[in-house]
């Protein structure tokens, strides 16, 4: 689920996570979805300024590295439409 606030130019953009040990229990995964998440904000930054929250909820499967592709291949969709919604958005 991504959060998200508009914001004045001047302020900037900023980029938060919720992301809570009971949907992925290790460090290293919490990590890497920020890192995910991290990477294609920068690579798409919106055209307007927003705050976004992105807050992981439930418990995906992560075991084996074709979930984890998948999980990654899901997000990038999820921050594909936010994107897209940003821009219809703006004025």
């Amino acid at each position: 689920m991504i959060y998200a606030l508009p914001c004045v130019a001047a302020e900037g953009s900023a980029l938060g996570f919720i992301i809570p040990k009971k949907s992925l229990r290790h460090a290293v995964q919490r990590n890497r979805v920020r890192r995910w998440m991290r990477d294609f904000w920068q690579r798409h930054l919106p055209v307007v300024p927003h705050h976004l929250l992105v807050r992981c909820r439930g418990k995906p499967g992560w075991s084996s590295l074709a979930e984890r592709r998948q999980r990654y291949q899901e997000l990038l969709f999820l921050c594909s439409q936010v994107h897209a919604a940003l821009e219809r958005a703006q004025p």
